[in-house]
C-alpha cells in the first residue's frame, strides 16, 4: 500500500517513476515524525523533514544537507554497503525530482535498497535463525565498539552539544560529572513519565520506579566513574534494536545510527548494547539476547559492563515507554496527564524487573579437553540466561590474544598451558564470577577444574557469599577426545594431545560431597 496520505505539491512528485533517473516501476513511501524515504527501484531516497524539536534542529535547508552528509558518514562505518551518497532534491513543474530538473529545494541520502524480509525483526519472526548464529553479530557489534574514538575527559576539551561542525571527541565534563552523564537521561526519563501520568492508576508504578531508578543511580555512581576512567563512553551508534539491523547477504548490518545529536551517541557501550538485549528480551528471544550477550563480553573481556547492564535495560525499556506515550497522545491531541496504554505499561513493567535485586548462582564445569564443556555451558546461557566464563578466552586474554587467535607465536603449547598460567587463569575466571555475580548474574565457568584444590576454591567462595554452589560433569571416551580435539578448527581451546595426555595422568576424580552437588540439566530462567 502506498502510504501517500496527505502528501501535497511538490513533495507528491517524489512518488511519480519519472522523478528518478534508474528504472522505477513503483514508488512507496515509508514515513516517520522527522523523515520520509522514497522507495524507488533498487534505490531509497531519504529526506529530512523541516521540524525542530529539542534534541533535534532540521529547520533550514542548510541544516539539513549537513545532518545529510553527517548521517551518510557515520552510517558508512556500520553499513558502507547500504549508504551510498548525498544527492540534491529539484523541482521543476512536476513536483520534487532527483533528476536534476529545476533548483535544488532540500537534500537527501541515497541508500540501496533492502528488503523487508532482512529486518532482522522479521527473520527472527519466521525462526530463520538460532541462538548460536548470533555470534557473527556479537562480533560485529563488538569489532566496532573496539574500534570507536573514546570520549575524553580532559576538562579543556569540547564539550558534547550536538555540534555537527568537529571531528574532536566530545567529553563529559564540564557540562556535567560524568556519573550524571551516565544516569541523567534515565531520570529525567522516568521522572517525566510520571509527570504525564499523574494522578492516574499508574503514577504509584512510576513513582515506586523513580525511587528505584535513584536508588540504582546513587548505588552505581562508583562504576559509572569506573566506566568513563576505563574509555567505556564511546561513539556508538546510538540506536541499536531489531527495527536498525538486517541479515543481507549472509551478513549483519545496522542502520539508521544517530546523526542529529552527538549525545545520544557518545555512550557507554554498555548503555547500547542494553538496547538490543532488552529489545530481544521483551519480544520473546531471551536465548538469543542471552548468546549475544555471552559472544560480545568474551570477545571484549569488558565484564565490568555487568554492573551497569541492567540499569541501562531499564532506561532503555523506560524510553520505549515514553516513546508510546508521545505517539497515543498525539493521536489523541493532547498534552495533559493520562494513564499509560497496555503497550506502555507493559515497558513500565519491564523497566522495574531490571531493578530487582537479583541472587545469581555459581556453577562449574569439569572434564578433560574435549569432554563438551563448552556446549553444555551454552545451553546454560541460551536456557536459563547465565554468564559463561570460558577459561580458554580467559587464558588468551591474559597471554595478549584474542579468543581465536593462535598462541604459535609463544613457542611450544607448554607455556600457554603450564603450571602458572593456568594458576593465573582460575584467579582471573573468580575474579570475573565476583563481578557477574556480586551485580546479581548467574555464572557458569567452563574450564576442566581436573584439581580438587581448583574445584574447592571455588566451592568455598560461593560458601563464604551464600550462593548455590552446582557441578556440571563431562566426559567421553579417550579415543573420542582425541579424535575431537584433532578435528577442531577456529576454536579458542588449543589443547593439542600432548595437554589431553597430561590432564588424563593427573585429574583427581569427583569427590562424594562433589557428586552431591552434580546438575545435570540448566534451571528454568528467572
Amino acid at each position: 500500500m502506498r502510504l501517500d496520505q496527505g502528501l501535497g505539491f511538490p513533495l507528491s512528485g517524489m512518488l511519480r517513476s519519472e522523478a528518478y533517473s534508474q528504472p522505477v516501476s513503483d514508488v512507496r513511501l515509508h514515513e516517520t515524525h522527522i523523515s520520509r524515504v522514497f522507495l524507488a527501484g533498487d534505490l531509497a531516497y531519504k529526506i529530512k523533514k523541516p521540524v525542530r524539536f529539542e534534541f533535534l534542529d532540521y529547520s533550514t535547508i542548510e541544516r539539513r544537507q549537513a545532518c545529510c552528509e553527517r548521517e551518510l558518514q557515520v552510517n558508512r562505518l556500520f553499513a558502507p554497503e547500504l549508504y551510498l551518497r548525498v544527492a540534491p532534491v529539484h523541482q521543476d513543474d512536476h513536483g520534487w525530482n532527483m533528476m536534476g530538473r529545476g533548483p535544488i529545494v532540500d537534500w537527501a541520502v541515497v541508500m540501496r535498497r533492502f528488503s523487508q524480509q532482512e529486518m532482522l525483526r522479521e527473520v527472527l519472526a519466521r525462526g530463520d535463525v538460532a541462538p548460536s548464529d548470533f555470534v557473527p553479530l556479537a562480533d560485529y557489534i563488538a569489532t566496532y565498539h573496539q574500534r570507536a574514538r573514546r570520549a575524553s575527559t580532559d576538562p579543556a576539551a569540547r564539550p558534547i552539544d550536538g555540534r555537527l561542525d568537529s571531528t574532536a571527541p566530545p567529553v563529559i565534563h564540564p557540562n556535567e560529572t560524568g556519573v550524571e552523564q551516565c544516569t541523567r537521561p534515565a531520570l529525567e526519563n522516568v521522572s517525566q513519565l510520571r509527570d504525564d501520568v499523574a494522578a492516574t492508576e499508574d503514577e504509584p508504578l512510576l513513582r515506586d520506579l523513580m525511587e528505584a531508578t535513584r536508588l540504582w543511580a546513587k548505588r552505581l555512581a562508583p562504576d559509572f566513574e569506573q566506566r568513563i576512567r576505563a574509555g567505556a563512553i564511546r561513539e556508538c551508534h546510538g540506536d541499536l534494536h531489531l527495527d536498525n539491523l538486517i541479515l543481507h547477504a549472509g551478513k549483519f548490518l545496522a542502520f539508521d545510527a544517530i546523526e542529529f545529536n552527538e549525545a545520544f551517541r557518545w555512550i557507554d557501550v554498555g548503555n547500547e548494547l542494553a538496547f538490543l538485549v532488552m529489545d530481544l528480551d521483551d519480544r520473546g528471544h531471551a536465548p538469543f539476547a542471552s548468546r549475544l550477550l555471552d559472544r560480545y563480553l568474551e570477545q571484549t573481556g569488558d565484564y565490568d559492563m555487568l554492573r551497569v547492564l541492567r540499569f541501562y535495560q531499564s532506561y532503555r525499556a523506560l524510553v520505549r515507554a515514553k516513546v508510546r506515550w508521545l505517539k497515543t497522545a498525539q493521536q489523541e491531541a493532547t498534552t495533559q496527564p493520562r494513564p499509560l496504554d497496555d503497550e506502555a505499561r507493559n515497558y513500565v513493567r519491564l523497566a522495574e524487573t531490571y531493578l530487582r535485586e537479583r541472587r545469581g548462582e555459581l556453577v562449574i564445569t569439569t572434564g578433560l579437553s574435549g569432554s563438551g564443556k563448552s556446549t553444555e555451558a551454552a545451553k546454560w546461557v541460551e536456557q536459563a540466561g547465565f554468564i559463561r566464563l570460558r577459561s580458554d578466552a580467559t587464558r588468551k586474554r591474559l597471554l595478549g590474544f584474542a579468543p581465536e587467535d593462535s598462541t604459535a607465536s609463544l613457542g611450544d603449547n607448554a607455556r600457554a598451558y603450564g603450571a602458572s598460567v593456568n594458576r593465573d587463569t582460575y584467579d582471573e575466571l573468580l575474579r570475573l564470577a565476583d563481578i557477574a555475580i556480586e551485580t546479581g548474574w548467574s555464572v557458569i565457568v567452563d574450564a576442566t577444574f581436573l584439581r580438587f584444590e581448583q574445584r574447592d576454591t571455588f566451592r568455598r567462595w560461593a560458601a563464604e557469599r551464600g550462593v548455590d554452589f552446582g557441578i556440571v560433569s563431562c566426559d567421553a571416551p579417550l579415543e573420542e577426545l582425541r579424535a575431537r580435539i584433532m578435528s577442531r578448527r577456529g576454536d579458542a581451546s588449543e589443547a593439542t594431545l600432548e595437554v589431553l595426555d597430561r590432564q588424563w595422568e593427573t585429574r583427581q576424580p569427583l569427590t562424594d560431597e562433589e557428586r552431591s552437588l552434580l546438575r545435570s540439566a540448566p534451571p528454568p530462567r528467572r
